[in-house]
C-alpha cells in the first residue's frame, strides 16, 4: 500500500519546484531561487539518464555520466553531450539568458550569501518552469520518433 501511494506523488522536480514557490510567500526568496536550482538540476539529470537509455548508450553510461555530473546545461560537457542526443540548440531558446542570469543569481545566493528580491525569485521559478517545460518536450518528441 505505501507503494502505491509513492506512485501516485508528484515528481521531485515538481516538488522541489513548488516548495520553491510556497518560500516565495513566505518570502525566503533565497531559498526559493535554491529550491528552483535544484529542481532544474534534478530533472535535468533525469533527462541526461533518459537520453543515455533512449540512444543505448548504457554501456558507457557511468563514463557519460562521470563527465557530465554537473546537472547545469550551461556546462559545455552536458551541454554539448544534450545537443548531440538531442539536435536541440538549446542556447538559442528564448529563456536561455534569463536562465544563465538565474544560475548566477543561484550561485551568489549560495556561494557569496546574496540576498535577492521576490521579483528575482519569481523569476527564477518561472525560467526554471520554462527550462523543465522545454526539456519535456524536447524528450516528448524524441519518444514520437522512436515509437516510429
Amino acid at each position: 500500500m505505501t507503494l502505491l501511494l509513492l506512485f501516485n506523488q508528484p515528481p521531485l522536480h515538481e516538488d522541489l519546484l513548488d516548495s520553491a514557490r510556497r518560500f516565495i510567500e513566505q518570502k525566503h526568496y533565497a531559498v526559493a531561487v535554491v529550491l528552483a536550482q535544484t529542481a532544474c538540476e534534478v530533472f535535468t539529470e533525469q533527462v541526461r539518464n533518459q537520453l543515455i537509455q533512449t540512444r543505448q548508450l548504457s554501456a558507457i553510461g557511468d563514463w557519460i555520466a562521470e563527465r557530465t555530473r554537473r546537472a547545469d546545461l550551461r556546462h559545455d560537457a552536458l551541454q554539448g553531450l544534450y545537443v548531440a542526443l538531442t539536435n536541440d540548440p538549446i542556447t538559442q531558446a528564448p529563456f536561455w539568458q534569463e536562465y544563465a542570469k538565474h544560475v548566477g543569481r543561484r550561485n551568489n545566493v549560495v556561494h557569496k550569501g546574496f540576498q535577492v528580491s521576490r521579483e528575482e525569485a519569481e523569476g527564477s521559478c518561472e525560467v526554471v518552469g520554462a527550462m523543465i517545460a522545454h526539456l519535456k518536450g524536447v524528450m516528448a518528441q524524441i519518444a514520437g520518433t522512436e515509437d516510429r
